[in-house]
């Protein structure tokens, strides 16, 4: 039931992150900092209790993506 939500969610954090990571020669790292904060990470953080029910398997995407906007360097062609 929950599997949708997470696969958009996922979606949308790779495609910001895949944004972030093509403006990352041209801004601060600070700058980074904050717009995956931003973009990425607030997302992750948005209503996360309702899916601490879920299994492994439908919460590893979503750590994924959280291992990729702590290393905007590496992005999402890691995922």
């Amino acid at each position: 039931m929950m599997k949708p939500h997470v696969n958009k969610l996922v979606s949308t954090c790779v495609y910001h992150l895949c944004l972030l990571r093509q403006l990352q020669h041209y801004i601060d790292v600070s700058v980074m900092q904050k717009l995956v904060l931003a973009f990425v990470l607030s997302r992750l953080e948005y209503c996360n209790s309702i899916l601490i029910s879920l299994l492994w398997s439908a919460i590893a995407p979503l750590q994924r993506v959280q291992n990729a906007a702590a290393q905007p360097g590496d992005g999402p062609s890691t995922m």
